[in-house]
């Protein structure tokens, strides 16, 4: 058996955790594709509810229709918050069909020519506001063309909803609307938090909305409940370093998947890995046996799980993992210890 650190802050982050949130701000933003208007909650869940109710808002206020919001959410790989809040506030939840939890361009414009023009090319009324949620890294083990996505959103005046906890300090920061968790153990890890922004096309559309500063004031009056300490700091640190821990995380991955057995999606990146398993009941019990974390959390994910993947097998939560105390011999027992259970059950 071997006992493998869990993933904490980097040392900056635990030390000067209080700080300037313009300045955090500032360093958050130049790591994404857009520049966004951003608001710190307690938590990712926080942040997606908060961004949900704007959306609400919005149209409530600029709609006739008693449902008309139109929540268009991946069948897998997505957050399961995006369905639960979308619900909550009596979203229209349309599932989208996905390959492994990655979105195909191709279809996606189809499914947004029948959403918006119908099958008989008679436009649908234009109260109706649909919304895409998508996250950057599909399961944590792909990643969406998510430039592609967004220009369809764009042409199809989709609004994108976009979650970057697992991809910020690659290619993400799109979408109108993003989130993110700040929690552990994501590639900004403060152990605590999370934060959404609004981009600046999305901040005029609530500019140019005829009850706009009625909308600002809900908006104002819902963020007054959520009080966070001051972890600017944190934040920061963990932010300035995105780029380095999430290209790390991916790098050991791909060393991983060249290694294991069954392994899928072997040029595609990510910070977590699938490995496929017809029995993953006894694969994750098994590696739960032989591989432990230190903090008595299991490395790995069973499935079928629709935050992950719809297909049985186990996911290899890589992102669980303290950087800066594993080194690629660990990585090889990690590699020859799933080998071997795998033999076993296969």
């Amino acid at each position: 058996m071997i006992v493998l650190p869990y993933r904490k802050p980097c040392m900056e982050a635990l030390v000067l955790k209080e700080g300037n949130e313009q300045e955090t701000s500032l360093v958050i933003n130049s790591i994404l594709k857009n520049n966004y208007h951003i608001h710190y909650l307690p938590s990712g869940d926080a942040s997606i509810y908060m961004a949900c109710n704007i959306l609400n808002f919005y149209n409530s206020k600029n709609s006739n229709l008693e449902n008309c919001v139109n929540a268009i959410i991946p069948d897998m790989g997505a957050w399961n918050g995006f369905k639960n809040y979308s619900e909550l506030l009596g979203f229209d939840i349309i599932s989208l069909k996905t390959e492994d939890g990655v979105i195909n361009p191709k279809y996606l414009k189809t499914f947004f020519e029948n959403l918006v023009y119908g099958q008989s090319n008679e436009s649908i009324p234009k109260d109706i506001l649909n919304v895409l949620f998508i996250t950057s890294s599909a399961g944590y083990l792909q990643s969406q063309k998510i430039k592609e996505i967004a220009e369809l959103c764009k042409e199809y005046n989709v609004i994108l909803f976009e979650d970057i906890s697992g991809k910020v300090g690659g290619n993400c920061g799109y979408g109108d609307l993003i989130v993110c968790s700040t929690g552990s153990p994501k590639i900004i890890n403060c152990e605590y938090g999370g934060f959404f922004g609004l981009s600046s096309d999305f901040m005029k559309l609530i500019d140019d909305a005829e009850h706009s500063k009625e909308i600002k004031n809900n908006a104002k009056k819902i963020l007054k409940t959520y009080k966070i300490p001051n972890i600017y700091g944190s934040i920061m640190y963990e932010a300035l370093n995105a780029k380095e821990t999430y290209q790390k995380y991916v790098e050991y991955c791909m060393y991983i998947k060249g290694k294991i057995n069954h392994s899928e999606f072997l040029n595609e990146e990510g910070i977590s890995l699938f490995i496929n398993s017809k029995n993953p009941n006894k694969f994750s019990k098994q590696i739960n046996e032989h591989i432990k974390l230190s903090n008595g959390k299991s490395l790995v994910t069973k499935c079928p799980n629709k935050n992950r993947i719809l297909k049985d097998g186990v996911v290899l939560e890589i992102k669980k993992l303290d950087l800066n105390h594993i080194s690629i011999r660990d990585l090889d027992e990690i590699c020859n210890i799933i080998n071997e259970i795998s033999k076993q059950l296969h």
